[in-house]
């Protein structure tokens, strides 16, 4: 794992926090950057204020309300500008801030354009660079116009819009292995999108080997939902610390890929960190020195998937914290360089 690393800048990280105005450090995005909390030139905003008194963060939370503002679009958002962190770096460096959210304007971009006149301002693309595209903001003229660099997980959009191109990051954490284990044989968790025909299948597949499944499906209309006996659907993720215990304390994970994704899963990342052999249809896991161990089972349809390999010796990974989020600020601070 890298450790105390130096960099060019002070970087500022724009976490993009899954619950909006509430700190909550076990969601998915606080915990993957939790590595970058310990480093001294690394301040990481989980949320605008996040280290204001209460009432303060409150009356913030109030007047950016998007359910307020899009009744009536509320004034003088820019006095909130100088808070968003606390400036305290111990060491005089140039700023680099990196924007892992679609949640701040460019206006508040353009005052720290201004506020340090230095800087350098980057956007990461954890999902597809598509999906930002929703916002009407987040143009690719604009973003082009705004970021001196843009880095996205995804090697084809990489391609499409010539972007650099980086692996997805996530921080291990400690997680306890339950008395219980296993809790089951596979585990998948996530949203059906377009997937749910797939996940049947791959159900009754695993049932038919004599294996317990779990699967956690969700925003699946009720009329679409098929009965299985270890499904459960629902219409809110699972917490993102409670679907990493239930991931941990299985002993395979399941992933399908989003369709026109090329990049690897969380589900993959997971199953590296935390040693666990994992059945995935993600086509790049395929290149990697981590597919090599014979711990992951490739298979582009679901009668591909092999009985035998559930009859393997699990094979460590020897992960050697090459997906932590150090590795990304590394690649950035190198990248900056060239810019």
């Amino acid at each position: 794992m890298i450790s105390d690393p130096y960099y060019h800048y002070n970087y500022v990280y724009f976490n993009a926090n899954c619950n909006g105005s509430v700190i909550d450090p076990n969601e998915y995005n606080a915990i993957c950057t939790r590595d970058l909390e310990s480093i001294d030139s690394i301040n990481v905003v989980q949320v605008p204020l996040q280290n204001k008194p209460a009432l303060l963060r409150m009356l913030f939370n109030f007047h950016n309300d998007p359910r307020i503002n899009r009744r009536i679009r509320l004034p003088f958002k820019s006095l909130w500008y100088p808070y968003y962190f606390s400036d305290s770096f111990s060491e005089s460096k140039p700023y680099c801030f990196i924007f892992a959210s679609t949640n701040y304007s460019f206006d508040y971009i353009d005052y720290l354009r201004k506020r340090y006149p230095n800087c350098k301002i980057v956007k990461v693309h954890r999902d597809l660079v598509k999906v930002s595209h929703n916002d009407p903001q987040y143009s690719e003229e604009n973003m082009n116009r705004v970021f001196d660099l843009r880095l996205t997980i995804d090697r084809d959009e990489a391609k499409k819009y010539k972007l650099h191109y980086f692996d997805e990051i996530e921080s291990k954490i400690d997680v306890g292995i339950d008395p219980n284990y296993p809790l089951t044989d596979v585990f998948f968790a996530g949203k059906a999108k377009d997937r749910l025909p797939k996940l049947i299948e791959a159900y009754d597949k695993f049932v038919s080997f004599g294996l317990k499944c779990d699967f956690f499906i969700t925003h699946v209309s009720q009329k679409d939902q098929i009965y299985r006996k270890g499904i459960t659907y629902s219409e809110r993720y699972m917490p993102y610390l409670e679907m990493l215990y239930k991931s941990i304390n299985a002993r395979y994970m399941f992933d399908v890929n989003q369709e026109g994704a090329v990049g690897y899963t969380s589900r993959f990342l997971e199953a590296v960190i935390y040693n666990k052999p994992l059945i995935t249809d993600n086509k790049a896991v395929r290149d990697t020195k981590f597919y090599k161990t014979g711990n992951i089972l490739y298979y582009e349809s679901v009668s591909d998937i092999d009985k035998t390999f559930f009859e393997k010796e699990v094979v460590d990974y020897q992960y050697d914290g090459e997906f932590s989020p150090l590795r990304l600020i590394e690649k950035v601070d190198s990248l900056l360089q060239q810019v």
